[in-house]
Formats: structure tokens, sequence, C-alpha cells
């Protein structure tokens, strides 16, 4: 920290995933009575988990261009091709 220059950035989102099963049904039997049925399920994905999973995305994706561009190293002669830092090493996108 030198000279206060930005060497890597990284900017990482995740959705908050939400899952919903459900059935309705209902008729009417009489005049004024109605039969009704619900049945339901939900869950959805904590916020917490999100943010964590974002961050863990980032510093490894921070890791892997630090790694690619030569500046740190790991004492792992083929570490670029250990899955994992090979899975992020291939993920690209870009902001528009």
């Amino acid at each position: 920290m030198r000279t206060g220059r930005v060497l890597i950035s990284v900017t990482t989102s995740k959705t908050i995933s939400s899952h919903e099963i459900g059935l309705g049904a209902f008729r009417f039997i009489d005049y004024k009575e109605l039969l009704e049925v619900e049945l339901g399920y939900s869950n959805n994905e904590p916020v917490n988990i999100a943010i964590m999973s974002a961050i863990d995305s980032a510093v490894i994706h921070l890791i892997v261009e630090g790694m690619e561009r030569g500046m740190w190293s790991s004492r792992e002669k083929d570490a670029m091709a250990h899955p994992v830092i090979a899975k992020y090493s291939q993920a690209t996108t870009e902001i528009l």
C-alpha cells in the first residue's frame, strides 16, 4: 500500500433464491356454501447465506485474477489446474 492505486477490482452479485409449491381449489357446493382447499410450501434462502456466498465468490475471483496477472502465486506449481481455480478462471461476465 505505497501508492494507493487499485490493482484488482472484482464485482459480484447473488440472486436470493426462493422456491414455492402450491395448490389451491375451490368449489361452490350450494348456493351459499363454498368448499376451499389450499396446500403450500415455501422456502426462501436466508439473506446472510446469500451475502456470504457472494463474498466467497468475490474473494476467490480476486485470488484467481491475481494469480493470472502474476501478482502472487501458489506454492503448488499446478495450482491453476485445480478444479476450483479452473472454474473461477473460466467464469467471465462483463458489466455493460
